[in-house]
């Protein structure tokens, strides 16, 4: 089975950070509210949104709770900047 290149989950990293620093700002929070509303140190969302780090699943999902907007605010462009790219790379269907 290929590996998928990491340039690929870098690239969902930061696009996930992106999009979670717009809806941030859009609901007019700072980091640091948004950090204690989901029990983040603020650092650690400093780099959530710079896309520095990986990150959970249940971490996303408790800062969309706490943004309280749809998955497809946070992840609609890093999933299909990703699909885009891994079919570029001939990556298509990795259970071959």
């Amino acid at each position: 089975m290929p590996r998928i290149p990491a340039k690929f989950h870098k690239s969902i990293l930061v696009r996930l950070g992106q999009n979670v620093r717009a809806e941030r700002r859009r609901k007019g929070l700072s980091q640091e509210a948004l950090a204690e509303l989901v029990d983040l140190h603020p650092r650690v969302l400093q780099k959530i949104e710079k896309g520095q780090t990986n990150i959970l699943v249940t971490t996303v999902i408790r800062i969309q709770s706490a943004l309280l907007c749809p998955w497809s605010q946070l992840l609609p462009d890093a999933t299909k900047q990703h699909d885009e790219g891994m079919q570029r790379d001939g990556l298509t269907d990795l259970r071959e």
